[in-house]
């Protein structure tokens, strides 16, 4: 029989192991935005600027 902690290690083990399975989708985006910044052509438009804006302030306020 196993402890406890035995069980809550593998299974943080099996999420991890599993987490680094998930394809890195962001750095990908991060990649692309950085390339169109440094030259030149990045475009973003004020709607989206607010529409971030707007979402993050209501995760702040409805945050519990």
């Amino acid at each position: 029989m196993k402890k406890k902690s035995s069980t809550k290690e593998d299974e943080v083990k099996k999420y991890t192991e599993m987490a680094k399975k998930i394809p890195d989708v962001r750095s990908k985006k991060v990649s692309k935005i950085k390339k169109q910044i440094k030259e030149g052509t990045y475009n973003v438009t004020p709607e989206a600027v607010a529409e971030g804006a707007l979402i993050t302030w209501g995760s702040l306020l409805y945050k519990k």
